[in-house]
């Protein structure tokens, strides 16, 4: 995020929450300007990676 805007991180964060409400407390967490994911196994973590890229894209 440039510099100098106001209230970037909230926005970008409200934004973030918005676009993961489905998996936001399932397997990823939108911590300031993170995108956090979890995983129980590596087969769940690829499926999860795949999910979270595809919702970027």
């Amino acid at each position: 995020m440039p510099f100098g805007l106001t209230n970037a991180p909230a926005v970008f964060r409200h934004m973030m929450n918005d676009l993961f409400r489905e998996y936001l407390d399932h397997f990823v967490v939108i911590y300031f300007d993170d995108i956090l994911g979890f995983l129980s196994n590596l087969e769940e973590h690829t499926l999860h990676v795949c999910l979270v890229l595809h919702k970027l894209r």
